[in-house]
């Protein structure tokens, strides 16, 4: 069940997770990496985002990127250095 505090609804990692399609541990991976947004402790214990937050780390998750075809170059060594 979401939070309100001073008039600003608030959801919990794990509902956020839940909403968004990933695990609570890539979410806690892409934060601690600086990929989304961290989230706030309230009283020191539950880790809460807001709506606005929940819509980055949406975006995070379900965003596209290139494939960076020069970082498998030496696994295609692999292959090509094999005799038939």
């Amino acid at each position: 069940m979401p939070t309100v505090v001073h008039d600003t609804t608030f959801l919990t990692a794990s509902m956020v997770a839940d909403l968004v399609g990933i695990s609570r541990q890539s979410l806690w991976r892409w934060k601690k990496a600086g990929l989304v947004p961290a989230g706030r402790r309230y009283r020191g214990r539950e880790l809460f985002y807001t709506r606005d937050e929940v819509e980055a780390i949406y975006a995070h998750a379900h965003s596209l990127e290139p494939e960076d075809a020069a970082a498998h170059v030496d696994q295609l060594d692999l292959f090509s250095s094999r005799t038939p």
